[in-house]
């Protein structure tokens, strides 16, 4: 049963992103009752004996464990994390259990063609999102897209680390390349991003205390020494738990396959950047992102 009080989101959501704060309160009050959420009267329906604190807690147990959260609650609920891997779970009073998992969410490469795609669906989902460019030029979008702006170059392993530490992400996602206007067989500088910005990348995410770290790869066979480089991207990211995405070649818009398909493995680009939110809470391991 909800409550006949209406709670109007204010002081104790105060810091997260209207979007962030949308998404938390509404998703949780829609696992029961779709039809009453109002979310452009930035308002919402409470369960009976469930404070707005309290789901803010539920939200983000990270930051309340900080104390960045206000302390309080009036229901007699629970809530737990059972892994660094899961989802925050509560159970209440009125009988209700769901999970969330929204983050703090570091994306290196987010100016690239699968970049542009990942953030806004990232924001959409309710995650706070840093974006990093090498590209001073690429601020602007990355900021229209809804992400907080970070110029960077991943060969700089220090500047790199300070740039994660400081935002102090969750989850990190290497979207990282180096790829030239035309196709070619070989390309040493995407090698050495997926050898060297990805050392870097992980060594930043461990210091600044990561839990996810997801990396993109590809589902097909390179030959020499540009193959070599994903089976070193893969095994270093496997190491550190993280989750390998094995993107297919990818179609559509801003891809080397605008017009035609290429041969399979293959994957839309919007697919692929849609498909790479819920490997945040994957297990460690491989997953392929391709068409069927």
């Amino acid at each position: 049963m909800v409550s006949s009080n209406k709670t109007t989101v204010g002081a104790c959501m105060q810091g997260f992103s209207e979007a962030r704060t949308l998404h938390l309160l509404g998703g949780f009050v829609a696992k029961r009752h779709p039809a009453r959420i109002e979310l452009a009267k930035r308002s919402v329906y409470i369960f009976d004996n469930v404070s707005v604190c309290e789901l803010c807690r539920l939200a983000d147990g990270s930051l309340a464990a900080r104390g960045r959260l206000p302390s309080g609650g009036g229901c007699d609920s629970s809530w737990r994390r059972a892994s660094s891997r899961a989802p925050a779970v509560v159970s209440t009073d009125c009988g209700l259990e769901t999970s969330t998992l929204v983050l703090r969410v570091f994306v290196a490469g987010a100016s690239g063609v699968i970049g542009v795609r990942l953030v806004p669906k990232l924001v959409e989902a309710g995650h706070e999102v840093a974006g990093m460019t090498r590209s001073p030029a690429k601020v602007g979008l990355l900021r229209g897209l809804g992400a907080q702006p970070v110029v960077c170059d991943a060969f700089d392993a220090h500047a790199l680390r300070e740039a994660v530490r400081a935002f102090r992400p969750e989850a990190v996602v290497n979207e990282l390349t180096d790829l030239r206007d035309q196709q070619s067989a070989t390309n040493d500088a995407n090698a050495r991003v997926r050898r060297e910005g990805t050392r870097n990348l992980l060594a930043a995410a461990k210091a600044a205390r990561a839990s996810r770290f997801v990396a993109q790869s590809i589902a097909w066979q390179l030959p020499g020494d540009a193959g070599a480089a994903v089976s070193e991207l893969e095994r270093l990211v496997l190491a550190a738990d993280g989750v390998v995405l094995r993107y297919g070649r990818l179609y559509g818009p801003g891809t080397y396959y605008e017009d035609d398909k290429p041969e399979p493995p293959r994957v839309h680009v919007d697919e692929a950047a849609r498909r790479t939110v819920p490997a945040l809470d994957a297990a460690s391991g491989i997953i392929d992102v391709k068409d069927d």
